[in-house]
């Protein structure tokens, strides 16, 4: 199930629906302000956090720590930076891919397929990135969604004005070039399973993490 479609996207997306895939373009977004404890933005459904902006804070395959790690996901709509469109698809599994096509040459695509979140408050993602050439890189993305104080000068004053959601990085593990294997979430418990992919070898035992921080 699991590998029918990262194969796919090792391959690229083309005849992607031959598979009994769906397919969708998703329309323009666009989200209510941010009210103070309420948060609008999401991995699984609309208005989504864009994810490019999951991208900018995945740390590079040469670098061994993080260096960004927090960006405000509120009012990205309408801005520049983020002007790729977002897509989602549908994978066999049930698992929605939500993805963007990079215009700039970091790469072709990259999107999350969203795994829950832990009782501890922090979001599973699985990234995918389908790079230039044969690589398709996948990733565990933790992170919290939280909301958090806007600054404004007014009157020559600094002052806060209505909350804004920030995304924060918690950490990323990277799973391995074209990783073909199980993510569950149970309460704070995540587990990941063997890869059965193309480089998966018989020492691969996946992992298990504890989320209560």
């Amino acid at each position: 199930m699991f590998e029918h479609r990262r194969v796919f996207l090792a391959k690229g997306f083309a005849g992607f629906c031959l598979l009994g895939v769906s397919c969708m373009h998703l329309p323009n977004q666009s989200a209510l302000p941010a009210k103070k404890g309420f948060l609008s933005y999401s991995f699984n459904d609309k208005p989504y956090v864009h994810p490019k902006m999951v991208w900018e804070l995945m740390p590079w395959l040469s670098d061994t720590d993080q260096q960004m790690l927090s960006l405000s996901v509120s009012a990205w709509k309408g801005s520049n930076r983020y002007y790729e469109e977002i897509e989602k698809k549908t994978f066999n599994d049930g698992h929605e891919f939500i993805y963007y096509s990079c215009r700039k040459g970091e790469h072709l695509r990259f999107g999350y397929v969203y795994h829950g979140k832990s009782d501890s408050g922090i979001h599973v993602l699985e990234t995918i990135e389908n790079t230039s050439g044969s690589a398709t890189f996948v990733s565990l993305f933790l992170c919290r969604l939280t909301m958090e104080s806007k600054y404004e000068i007014e009157d020559g004053k600094l002052g806060t004005e209505e909350g804004r959601e920030v995304l924060h990085l918690i950490k990323t593990i990277p799973l391995g070039d074209r990783w073909t294997g199980d993510i569950t979430l149970n309460g704070n418990q995540l587990k990941v399973g063997p890869d059965r992919g193309r480089f998966g070898g018989p020492s691969n035992e996946g992992l298990e993490i504890l989320l209560s921080l």
